[in-house]
């Protein structure tokens, strides 16, 4: 048996395909009616036809409970997955192994250590304790040998202290410039 038909939700529906140069035809509105009749009760179709307009979409879907679900979701990785992303982060540092070595700029390298922060902040690495704490190891290393006051200096890299070593490694690097 098909529920009753919302038709301010088919209206509101229809003004919105107007809006978007979309016209909807009279077959197309019964076939609307019948598909909306089959949506759950006046609310549900209501929030069918909101959710379309929201979205931009030119047709009426059901709802989906689990779409927000699987959307965030966090699926395990496989073991040729988690594999394959060791080798391409030991590629990478070999990579940059290499480069490092050529230069002898410390703040450059600081600069490279922010980069490489940005990149594990985007992709979602920072959980990643071997890979912070390599970041955390090789960054200490090169404000040890840089002019803390430089480091001090440069927004970027006082975000990248703060971030990987708190305000208690601001405090050292002010001490040492005093």
């Amino acid at each position: 048996m098909l529920n009753d038909i919302n038709e301010l939700a088919i209206t509101q529906f229809i003004e919105y395909r107007k809006s978007i140069k979309k016209s909807v035809k009279p077959a197309s509105l019964e076939a609307l009616r019948f598909k909306l009749s089959r949506m759950g009760d006046k609310n549900q179709q209501q929030a069918c036809v909101d959710r379309s307009i929201a979205n931009g979409w030119q047709g009426i879907f059901p709802l989906d409970t689990n779409t927000v679900k699987r959307a965030f979701q966090l699926t395990a990785k496989t073991t040729k997955q988690v594999e394959f992303d060791e080798s391409q982060f030991a590629a990478q540092n070999e990579r940059a192994a290499t480069h490092w070595e050529s230069s002898t700029d410390h703040l450059a390298k600081l600069l490279l250590c922010e980069a490489l922060l940005g990149r594990y902040t985007v992709t979602g690495q920072t959980g990643d304790t071997e890979k912070m704490n390599s970041l955390r190891e090789i960054t200490a290393k090169h404000i040890r040998a840089a002019e803390p006051s430089e480091v001090l200096g440069n927004p970027h890299l006082n975000g990248l202290v703060r971030f990987l070593f708190g305000e208690r490694g601001i405090r050292r690097l002010q001490a040492s410039c005093a």
